[in-house]
Formats: C-alpha cells, structure tokens, sequence
C-alpha cells in the first residue's frame, strides 16, 4: 500500500480516465463518540480523490452540535451529498485527533487509530458509510468502531406512489432483529421485511406503496429475533418519489467507555470511564 492521503472537499476532483470513479458518504453514527469534547475524527485514504491532498476530512468531536458527516450538507435541501474516489479497493483509516498545543488549538495531531480495513468501491455506484460502534468483547474498555456499507442499488427506479427503504442494524448489543409492517387496518406483516437481521447488516432496496400508509406514515416494528420483546417502534414517512434509509442503533443496556477527556502539553491523552445509557432507537437519512 502507497502512502496514506487525505481528501479535501474544497476543490473540485480530478476525474480519473474513462470516469471510473465511486460516490462516497462518510457519517459517523458512534453514540460512543458524542460523549468526547474535544479533538476529532481525521478520515484518511490510500489514494487522492482530489488534486490536492493536503487536508483530511474531519468529523468534529469538540463543537456543538458535532459533524459527524463528510461532505457537509450546508444547504436546507434534504439529502446525502457524496465525494468522489476511484473504484476498486481502498484502505481507509480513521483516526482520533486531538488538538496539538506545541503550535494552536487549531492545529491537530493523531492519537489513536481507531479503525484501518479494505473496503471495495464499485464503480458508478453510491455508496454510504457509516462509523459505528462496534460490539463490546469486554466493559470498561476503550471502545471499538466498525465500519457499515450500504451500496444503494442504480437500477431501482421508482415514481410518486412509491416509497424506497433500506434498513440498517447498527446496534451493537441488540443481537438479530426481526421486523413487521405496521398495515392500515392494524395487522402486522413481515412481508419484504428482514427476520433474522444480525449486526453490521443492511437490507437491499424495500418499495411501499403510499397507499399502504396511515396518516402519512408507515409503521415499523422491530422484535429481539430471539424473545420477540418489541425493542424499537418507529416509522418512515410515506413520501412518493422519495428513499431512506433506516438504521436500528445505540444500546440496548447501558454500558461504561474509556473515553479521552483532556490533552496534556507533551500531548498525552488523559482518559475517563463514561457512562452510556441505553439509548436503542431508530434514525433516518433521506437518500433523495
């Protein structure tokens, strides 16, 4: 592997030839990471996806509300924006930075790698990533981060009755998850929906129809696989025309962290155990 670079969303990519090139989102969804105040999360690739390589992506731990996605959406249009990088294999590694005091607080230096895998980008496709926390081998430890794909799929095509979903498992301690549809008469069904769901996995394209929706919405339920204990209800609004993406994440019991808590002059890390409530939920990101 060639040296580690970083991207920069600042200029605009260098195509590489014949447009061989993959969409790329990066979002950080670690209920681990919004308990640290400071420093941040440096992003680097084995390859430049710009013409210039001097910056890194950095998902910023210290301001209020955090970051946490690359690139920055800074319009009210909802949606996910992407970056572009060559296809074929990349190695990505995310590190944790804090702030260097031998120059300013601006400046940053690299603490602690967090995460170095393969990760395989086709071309053409758009694909998103997550950073999410990984499942506890042990309490009380630093914590673990894994990284999460969803590939989404160019050939669905839909139109104004029809809604596109993607479920994501993104919670490390929930064990396999199985899913129901809430109907307009208020039965529930699995029909389309995933049963045995374990961790770090994500559906392909789901199609509703609108007209399965009540009062705008449609009704998600997720069951342990193993109890049938409901853990999350949730829904995705029924949108024509529109795609999501759902992800089951946080704790289902509380947890402790060593998680850094300040940044001493001969930039050594101090650490503090934290507390993490149970947390399990759901979140959505509109695709389109």
């Amino acid at each position: 592997m060639t040296g580690i670079f970083a991207c920069n969303k600042d200029v605009q990519p260098a195509i590489p030839e014949k447009g061989d090139i993959s969409k790329i989102n990066f979002y950080s969804s670690s209920d681990v990471l919004a308990l640290y105040n400071m420093g941040g999360i440096g992003l680097f690739i084995d390859s430049p996806v710009s013409k210039r390589s001097a910056f890194t992506p950095f998902l910023n731990l210290s301001s209020k509300p955090q970051k946490m996605e690359y690139p920055m959406v800074y319009s009210s249009m909802r949606g996910i924006v992407y970056t572009s990088i060559r296809a074929g294999m990349h190695q990505f590694r995310f590190s944790y930075m804090v702030p260097d005091t031998t120059i300013t607080m601006e400046g940053i230096t690299p603490c602690r790698m967090l995460m170095d895998t393969a990760f395989s980008a086709d071309r053409g496709v758009e694909t998103l990533l997550w950073l999410a926390d990984k499942p506890l081998a042990a309490e009380n430890q630093e914590p673990a981060f894994q990284l999460l794909s969803i590939r989404l799929n160019e050939t669905v095509k839909i139109d104004t009755n029809t809604v596109a979903l993607y479920i994501l498992h993104q919670a490390a301690d929930a064990g396999r998850l199985r899913c129901s549809r809430v109907l307009p008469d208020g039965r529930l069904s699995t029909d389309q929906l995933p049963q045995k769901l374990p961790y770090g996995q994500a559906t392909d394209v789901i199609l509703f129809n609108i007209k399965e929706a009540s009062n705008g919405l449609l009704g998600l339920r997720f069951y342990d696989t193993v109890t049938g204990e409901e853990l999350v209800n949730t829904a995705i609004p029924a949108n024509g025309g529109h795609g999501y993406v759902l992800a089951v994440q946080g704790f289902r019991n509380e947890h402790q962290f060593k998680i850094p808590v300040s940044v001493n002059e001969d930039k050594t890390v101090n650490y503090s155990t934290k507390s993490l409530t149970a947390n399990l939920r759901s979140s959505l990101r509109q695709l389109w």
